[in-house]
């Protein structure tokens, strides 16, 4: 079933070119991850009601690996705020100063799942 579901998000995140990644100007916050959206029918698919904010890629020692984010992780709140679609996931993060703890609600393997990563800042080699 993972092996399933994360094949219909490559391809929801490829046709739809949602996924995006986690990167904000310097003094913004950062978790050094990818995200996309996954769809309606392939929420259902796992068990949830809507569209959510799946982790395509987690980066090795960034913010989000060393909370134990981890790839397929479905986003369903940031600090107790219902997260929609990876847009919002993205301007909640970018909202926090560097150094910020949040607590992210995650669904993982038909459970609900929180962590808290501190959030990082952009490396000035991103900066464009």
């Amino acid at each position: 079933m993972k092996s399933i579901f994360f094949a219909m998000c490559c391809i929801s995140f490829l046709v739809c070119g949602q996924a995006e990644a986690v990167q904000s100007a310097s003094g913004q916050g950062f978790i050094d991850a990818k995200m996309g959206n996954i769809i309606p029918e392939q929420a259902r698919a796992i068990g949830l009601d809507k569209t959510r904010t799946v982790l395509v890629e987690v980066f090795p020692h960034g913010p989000a690996a060393k909370a134990g984010l981890r790839p397929n992780d479905v986003i369903l709140s940031i600090d107790g705020e219902s997260m929609a679609d990876s847009e919002a996931c993205t301007g909640v993060i970018a909202s926090k100063a560097p150094g910020t703890q949040i607590k992210i609600v995650v669904w993982r393997n038909g459970h609900t799942q929180e962590l808290t990563p501190t959030l990082g800042e952009r490396p000035q080699a991103l900066e464009q």
